[in-house]
C-alpha cells in the first residue's frame, strides 16, 4: 500500500485493536469465536463454489494484477516490507503501554480516561500513532 499509494510510513502504522480476553464498551467481556459446526463442509460444497464463482474469479484477476505490480517494484518492495515490518513492531512497543482503553483489560472496570474514540475500543491508538509518526517522518 505505501508504494501503490506513494503513503508515508506514519500512515501505514496500526497496532492491535479488540484483544482476546478483554471488554467491550458495556463492561461485558471478551471471548474468541469458535467455528460454526458444519461451516467447513459449507465453505467447502458446489453450491457455496457456484454461489461465489464471481468472486473467486475477480479475487483471482486482482491478485494476478497485484502480483505483477509488486513484480514491478524489484528489490524495493522486499525493502519496504522489512521496514514497515520493522515500524510496526516499533508502534506496538512505543504504544502498547500508552493506550488507555474504556474498561481495565483485567477486570473490566471502566477507566475514567481512556485514548480512545467515544467508549469502544475504536481509535485507542491513533493519539499515540499521531506521536510516533512525529518522530519517524
Amino acid at each position: 500500500m505505501k508504494l501503490l499509494f506513494g503513503l508515508r510510513f506514519s500512515d501505514v502504522l496500526v497496532t492491535a485493536s479488540k484483544v482476546s480476553g478483554t471488554f467491550d464498551e458495556f463492561g461485558n467481556k471478551l471471548i474468541k469465536a469458535s467455528p460454526v459446526m458444519g461451516l467447513d463442509g459449507y465453505l467447502q460444497s458446489a453450491d457455496f463454489l457456484r454461489r461465489y464463482e464471481g468472486d473467486f474469479e475477480l479475487y483471482a484477476y486482482v491478485n494476478s494484477v497485484m502480483d505483477a505490480q509488486i513484480l514491478s517494484y524489484g528489490d524495493v518492495f522486499n525493502l519496504t516490507r522489512q521496514v514497515v515490518k520493522l515500524y510496526l513492531s516499533v508502534a506496538q512497543n512505543f504504544c502498547s503501554s500508552r493506550v488507555v482503553f474504556p474498561y481495565d483489560l483485567q477486570t473490566g472496570k471502566k477507566n475514567n480516561v481512556s485514548t480512545c474514540i467515544g467508549n469502544s475500543d475504536s481509535g485507542c491508538d491513533i493519539p499515540c500513532l499521531n506521536e510516533l509518526s512525529g518522530i519517524i517522518n
